[in-house]
């Protein structure tokens, strides 16, 4: 089955509003060929503003053995990093991610963690975001439970994250 964009959810960025935006490069390998489930995924963390701890960069790996650029900077000293590797047809159970800023344009604001669970549970980043739809945080829309990347923005942290998840047939 050929998926195209419109049978994705494209989620709620949660995090500030600055960096740069990557585009379709986490989620679609390129813009020729159709997306396809996420493989695995590395994340970089470590110090940021106000020396919270908070996602640095990401990098995607999807099923047909393409992978994304690493958005953010993965490069600076002292961050620490993880990589979770998804099992081929099972679904994400629960997906959060957290923000550091109450106000969207607090030139502070960031994404500052990631967790989840699909056959295993995950966490990386820092440990003090916001948890709440109303304070930058919450749950994403996991469809039907197959990640096929995420969208947001990126300077030297991750600015800015949503997921990408395939629509509930």
């Amino acid at each position: 089955m050929t998926v195209s964009p419109d049978d994705l959810i494209f989620n709620k960025r949660i995090g500030g509003v600055y960096g740069t935006d990557f585009q379709d490069s986490l989620w679609r390998h390129n813009e020729d060929y159709a997306p396809v489930p996420v493989d695995s995924v590395d994340v970089w963390y470590g110090a940021g503003p106000l020396d919270h701890t908070i996602l640095k960069a990401l990098q995607v790996h999807w099923i047909n053995g393409k992978e994304s650029p690493v958005v953010g900077d993965e490069t600076r000293d002292a961050l620490l990093h993880t990589r979770y590797d998804f099992r081929n047809g099972d679904s994400v159970k629960w997906l959060k991610l957290f923000g550091t800023g109450v106000e969207l344009k607090d030139q502070d604001a960031r994404t500052d963690s990631i967790r989840f669970e699909e056959h295993d549970p995950f966490a990386a980043g820092g440990t003090w975001g916001y948890d709440s739809d109303d304070l930058q945080g919450g749950k994403q829309d996991l469809g039907d439970g197959v990640l096929y990347g995420f969208v947001g923005s990126a300077g030297t942290d991750i600015n800015s994250l949503g997921t990408v998840f395939h629509k509930k047939e």
